[in-house]
């Protein structure tokens, strides 16, 4: 049996946290975060014998700096992969406008590799995302007929 204890050496790769809009969002309108971790291999010795560690991301947990924290099996995804604004697994929906600080943690499994045996690792290792800054805004909208130009006395317009 192999514990995280005796891979303790080994860490799996740091992801990075990331969030759209890039950096703000709009009150009661998603803001969509995510991380790019994915399965990866590191390679060193284990008591003394050559070895690769498979990690795999099994959790992640996510602190949207509002007192909301969720925890995930999936790291989410961009909006580029589906529609801008639209709620995602990961996603969050600010009710108060401000400056927040969003934090995630990923949680990994391994399995050992050594002379053409893998191993399960007992155990999980926690990662710890770089934080992200996000402002949220408020954000007033009226329907107009055209544009200032054409309008410039209409709503939202500064009229000479």
């Amino acid at each position: 049996m192999i514990t995280v204890r005796d891979v303790a050496q080994f860490q799996p790769s740091t992801s990075e946290l990331i969030v759209e809009p890039n950096g703000w969002g709009i009150v009661n309108r998603p803001v969509n975060v995510f991380t790019d971790a994915e399965a990866h291999t590191s390679t060193g010795t284990v008591l003394g014998r050559p070895v690769t560690i498979s990690w795999q991301p099994v959790s992640f947990t996510v602190d949207y700096g509002d007192g909301t924290v969720t925890s995930h099996t999936a790291p989410g995804h961009a909006w580029a992969d589906g529609q801008p604004w639209a709620q995602t697994e990961t996603s969050h929906v600010y009710t108060e406008s401000g400056d927040y600080v969003v934090s995630a943690s990923v949680e990994y499994s391994a399995v050992v590799h050594v002379g053409g045996t893998q191993v399960p690792v007992l155990g999980t290792v926690t990662i710890d995302t770089g934080d992200a800054a996000v402002s949220i805004y408020w954000v007033k909208t009226r329907l107009v007929r055209g544009d200032c130009i054409e309008f410039p006395l209409d709503p939202g317009c500064d009229a000479p």
